[in-house]
């Protein structure tokens, strides 16, 4: 997409998913942790990628989901 040349949708594709993806991240990012190092970037990009994902869950199964997902690994 060109914005500057006012293109913003090309054959039913556009980017305004990724585009709210990261202005949430952005924002989260410096509401909740203030500073985001490098060397643990993946791990912040994961779990706002999970977000979404989980949105449409009821409580119960949002907390099965996170306890799975914790199982084995360091914190």
């Amino acid at each position: 997409m060109n914005h500057y040349a006012c293109e913003y949708v090309r054959d039913n594709a556009h980017i305004n998913y990724i585009e709210s993806f990261w202005a949430g991240t952005n924002r989260s990012t410096m509401e909740i942790f203030h500073h985001i190092s490098k060397k643990r970037l993946h791990r912040y990009v994961s779990e706002f990628a999970e977000r979404p994902n989980m949105r449409t869950m009821n409580i119960m199964d949002m907390i099965k989901t996170i306890a799975i997902n914790m199982m084995k690994k360091r914190l």
